[in-house]
């Protein structure tokens, strides 16, 4: 758990008002304690934060705006009762400042990066002024959905061939998602007037598990205005829950 220490200080008062050190966090909430002899409290009482925001206690001069009519401090807890381990605590704030206890406003802040609950008191009047501080933790948010994710290579990539041959091509298809994907077709898609496809120009794959693959092989007989060509050849795969994935091959025709 990581918890950083809390600090203590006086607080400077000017002619208008109380002016406080810079927060050793990112300030959530200023806990004041406006008190005197018949009315110890904290407010707010019950504060709420993220990981990594401070929270700050203020020990302000009495509503008349005099010094501090009690003696004051505050414990902050490991826990949501004072049973658990003591985190961090302040000095004490007194209008006589006797004993060592200091006579003037000052300030207590603590920054809390582990989400829980945390208990808080101060020691002379326990039996009312206490509160918690709850963490709460990051949302995460939902759970990602698994989904396919379809990849598609040609081999071989380029294939010289003869007028009187055909030239064989494989579709090799990879589903590199979480899901498996679905309905899965190859098509090899050529100028027909160069190339024609030998037997069915699509392949019907069905379903690609994830991290699974499968192959599809087609034949591409060249025509007479084949000759001395290089024809681009394009090998599509398409699925019911997948985008589409198109890779090109090239099939060189030799003049003789």
């Amino acid at each position: 758990m990581s918890i950083r220490r809390g600090l203590s200080g006086l607080v400077a008062t000017a002619a208008l008002g109380i002016s406080l050190a810079a927060p050793s966090g990112a300030l959530a909430f200023d806990v004041e304690i406006k008190a005197d002899d018949s009315n110890n409290h904290f407010t707010p009482a019950e504060v709420t934060i993220a990981p990594g925001e401070t929270v700050r206690w203020t020990f302000h001069p009495n509503a008349a705006g005099g010094p501090i009519a009690a003696t004051h401090n505050v414990v902050v807890f490991d826990g949501p009762d004072w049973n658990a381990d003591e985190l961090s605590r302040s000095e004490y704030f007194s209008p006589d400042g006797l004993g060592g206890v200091s006579p003037a406003p000052g300030w207590h802040e603590y920054t809390f990066d582990a989400p829980g609950t945390y208990f808080f008191y101060c020691e002379v009047h326990s039996s009312e002024m206490y509160g918690t501080v709850t963490v709460q933790a990051d949302d995460p948010g939902p759970e990602p959905v698994p989904e396919p994710a379809l990849k598609v290579a040609a081999k071989p990539k380029n294939v010289t061939v003869k007028p009187s041959k055909a030239a064989n091509l494989k579709a090799i298809v990879k589903n590199v998602g979480d899901a498996a994907a679905a309905k899965v077709k190859v098509c090899v898609k050529a100028p027909k007037k160069l190339l024609k496809v030998k037997g069915k120009a699509c392949a019907n794959l069905k379903s690609v598990n994830a991290g699974a693959k499968k192959q599809a092989a087609f034949k591409l007989k060249p025509t007479k205005k084949a000759k001395g060509k290089a024809v681009n050849v394009k090998l599509v795969v398409t699925a019911s829950n997948a985008p589409q994935q198109t890779v090109k091959a090239k099939v060189k025709v030799k003049k003789k």
